[in-house]
């Protein structure tokens, strides 16, 4: 926010009373749903011609927007469809709008390594040298778009989903909502979405339930990065700096909702940054952390009044000389599946870490069930409960060193139940063959 727009803000909120202010903001929201009603009735009215369109092409033009590594779901569709006779996909890197130009290349490298690793055919979408974004448009025209985040401030406005009128877009959640809201099914571009893949029959339940289209565009498919973990046949890479296997693997996530007023304010960072840190050197010789915080978190931090970058960068370095320590902020499913537990905040950890089917724990505040769905519930009742150095330590040496897991038994029970996509196949080629539904037989 600039500062004559502060400014401005700060002046109509002294001018004009509360109850007016109110009375305004009301009248907005109205007509904001009424303009966004309209848009959805007349997209939604194109998508059968649209699929027409698709139905009659012989190769189809499909890009991926990838924001930052971690946010990345779609390995696994991406290698189908790069098999696949009918398919030509490509991944266009457009970092988060939300970083700062050098932030932007630093990042823009991060994933040009990560996909030129994966063979991946992809694009730098983002010119450094004169602030400008690839045309999409123009370049590729593509007929399917899948998108990595339902907000519109997170990508350029060149990508934002209006901007492409006559195409079909796709989406999967980067993570499990375990949260009952309205804003995780029912913004707009939930509502204008071709595809809405979902994880889990829960996430389709709750669109039915706040989606203005009742969650008719929801398939559900299972959880795509499921794939990498439930794929016997993939050869698990060793991450960790300690390659002696006696010395535990714990992972440390913390969330990055660290203050009290904000929307979400799961994280406790602030008060246990020190803490951790602490411990992983107290267990030196019995354990090994590596510290995966959120991607938002640096951000957050840097922004902070008590923080700042300076001070952000010395403690995440902190981390990566610590001899039984790491710190990992890409890709982080050999972590997971490497690990032997994890301690964690984040909302969506609560169900993904449950999938390699080894101890987690939670720190967590008062209450913290209050915000859970009932999906959410059933995950984090399986988890250990944390809310100090005691519960940590007692975790440590009790469930990590002596391997007295009295919760893996419930465990096993939720993946079982709620973990395993739908068809006997992985969450990738369900989404594959819902699209094939709309193609040419070869």
């Amino acid at each position: 926010m600039s500062v004559i727009t502060k400014f401005a803000k700060l002046i109509y909120q002294k001018i004009v009373p509360r109850k007016v202010r109110k009375s305004i903001w009301k009248i907005i929201t109205v007509f904001q749903d009424y303009v966004d009603n309209m848009y959805i009735h007349n997209y939604r009215k194109k998508i059968p011609f649209l699929e027409k369109q698709l139905k009659n092409k012989d190769e189809i033009q499909v890009v991926f927007f990838a924001m930052n590594i971690s946010m990345w779901k779609y390995d696994g569709l991406y290698r189908l469809m790069q098999k696949h006779p009918r398919f030509n996909p490509i991944v266009l890197i457009a970092p988060d709008m939300a970083l700062s130009p050098s932030e932007r290349i630093i990042e823009t490298n991060n994933m040009s390594c990560y996909f030129k690793n994966k063979d991946y055919a992809y694009i730098e979408a983002y010119n450094s040298q004169n602030d400008t974004w690839f045309d999409v448009k123009k370049n590729i025209n593509p007929d399917l778009l899948f998108y990595t985040q339902p907000n519109s401030y997170c990508i350029t406005q060149e990508y934002f989903f209006k901007n492409f009128p006559d195409k079909l877009f796709c989406y999967v959640p980067y993570g499990f909502s375990v949260i009952e809201n309205n804003w995780t099914y029912n913004l707009l571009f939930h509502n204008l979405l071709w595809k809405f893949f979902s994880p889990t029959i829960y996430d389709k339940g709750n669109a039915q339930k706040y989606s203005r289209i009742k969650a008719a565009n929801v398939i559900v498919t299972g959880y795509p990065m499921a794939d990498l973990y439930l794929n016997v046949d993939r050869q698990v890479a060793d991450v960790w700096k300690v390659q002696d296997k006696s010395i535990k693997r714990i992972i440390w996530a913390p969330h990055h909702s660290v203050y009290p007023d904000g929307l979400l304010h799961f994280s406790n960072f602030l008060e246990i940054y020190n803490l951790m840190y602490n411990i992983a050197q107290k267990y030196n010789n019995k354990i090994q952390v590596a510290f995966k915080p959120h991607p938002m978190l640096k951000k957050v931090l840097y922004n902070h009044s008590g923080w700042g970058k300076l001070r952000t960068d010395v403690y995440y370095d902190m981390w990566k000389t610590l001899p039984n320590g790491q710190l990992v902020e890409g890709d982080y499913v050999d972590l997971f599946l490497s690990s032997d537990a994890m301690i964690h905040e984040c909302a969506s950890f609560t169900v993904e870490y449950l999938y390699t089917l080894h101890p987690v724990m939670f720190f967590s505040k008062e209450n913290h069930e209050k915000n859970l769905s009932t999906f959410g519930c059933e995950a984090y009742n399986v988890h250990y409960k944390c809310s100090g150095v005691k519960d940590i330590e007692n975790f440590i040496e009790n469930v990590v060193l002596k391997n007295n897991d009295p919760l893996m038994k419930q465990r096993k029970c939720f993946f079982d139940k709620y973990l395993l996509p739908p068809n006997g196949k992985l969450a990738s080629q369900n989404m594959l063959d819902e699209i094939l539904r709309y193609t040419k037989p070869i």
